[in-house]
């Protein structure tokens, strides 16, 4: 977002303020939004959001008019003909996934809405569903923008939305579309940094991290330990591995180890969801005639995931990528030997922390899951 905002200055305005002073300004923005409350950082977030579909929606109405013009409305983007050559898939699954990720983070607001079970995954299958629309439209314009045959330029384009629509309408309108994904930074930030805070404070508020993380603001009710603690390492981390490589190598990067370490975060609770409902609960919801196990949903479904979520690991380890992305496994490879570790000494010197931590997450046994 920073190193953006710094391009579009100079860009539009000929202003050259180097990034690391507006990456200061938006840390410390991210970190008093979400410090004000969750209620807050929503309001501001959904303003924001429909500001960014609406531009988004009228690049893709006014590509789709041209193009329908030009009888340039193809389905070769959704057909594996249309990649350039020496094109790496499992590199653009990557940053899709990337895309994705933080879609699961209203998980993390379980203890500050009402009626959370039937909220939380609510809002977590919408907004998955959602979404996946939204990036599967947007991906379709951005090829029919550019030019089927022009997607190694499109690749090498820094701002590719940029250039389609400064094509179709103008600079203004070119604008408007790079305000857009400045914004989307920003809600990005907010939403990852108020969803880490509540997971430190959870697990601070049992004593498996430092208790002062689990502070509560008395007035706002926001864990604003959790979000300094965060905003600062955020800060230490992002400036220092933007000064050290560019800012779009570190936000690659750091990009790379986030989708990596989240596909073994999807698989494993694949493989949780599997393994809980066909050896602990199968036997209790076949005899439930309103709801009988679903093989769709409790079998097929998450092994699908797993197999495809290995796939995935399996090529973009080999052949490794290039510097600096190809040392992304091992970075996530030391983190979770890391948390191994930190594990290990927990269940020695704090086992009962441990348990009472296990047993909040575990659903009632007397309960009928939908």
């Amino acid at each position: 977002m920073s190193a953006n905002f710094q391009e579009m200055l100079l860009h539009w305005f000929g202003v050259h303020i180097n990034w690391t002073l507006w990456y200061c300004l938006f840390a410390l923005i991210v970190g008093a939004v979400c410090y004000r409350g969750i209620r807050f950082s929503l309001q501001l977030d959904l303003t924001l959001l429909m500001f960014e579909l609406g531009v988004c929606l009228l690049l893709a109405l006014i590509v789709f008019i041209q193009a329908g013009k030009t009888g340039q409305l193809t389905l070769l983007p959704f057909t594996l003909t249309g990649l350039p050559q020496h094109s790496n898939l499992f590199v653009g699954v990557i940053l899709s996934i990337l895309s994705f990720v933080g879609f699961e983070s209203a998980t993390t607001l379980g203890e500050e809405v009402q009626n959370p079970r039937k909220s939380i995954p609510k809002a977590t299958v919408i907004t998955l569903v959602l979404v996946g629309v939204f990036y599967v439209l947007m991906s379709y314009v951005a090829t029919l923008g550019y030019g089927i045959h022009n997607m190694t330029a499109f690749a090498q384009d820094a701002a590719p939305f940029d250039t389609i629509a400064r094509h179709v309408w103008g600079n203004g309108f070119a604008l408007l579309i790079d305000f857009a994904g400045i914004m989307a930074g920003y809600a990005c930030a907010v939403a990852f940094l108020n969803g880490a805070a509540r997971i430190v404070y959870a697990i601070s508020r049992e004593e498996l991290f430092p208790r002062w993380l689990a502070h509560i603001h008395p007035t706002y009710g926001t864990p604003t330990n959790a979000i300094f603690a965060l905003s600062g390492s955020s800060a230490f981390v992002g400036l220092g591995l933007g000064i050290l490589w560019t800012p779009i190598q570190a936000f690659a990067f750091l990009g790379t180890v986030i989708t990596l370490a989240a596909l073994a975060i999807y698989g494993l609770t694949s493989l949780a969801c599997f393994r809980y409902f066909s050896k602990k609960r199968r036997t209790q919801l076949e005899q439930n005639s309103t709801n009988r196990f679903g093989w769709l949903r409790y079998v097929l479904l998450p092994w699908l995931s797993i197999i495809t979520i290995s796939s995935v690991l399996v090529g973009n380890l080999y052949p490794p990528p290039p510097a600096p992305l190809n040392l992304a496994p091992i970075v996530v490879l030391i983190w979770l030997l890391l948390g191994i570790g930190v594990l290990k000494l927990l269940q020695i010197h704090k086992p009962e922390a441990i348990r009472h931590a296990g047993r909040l997450f575990v659903v009632d046994e007397t309960e009928t899951l939908s």
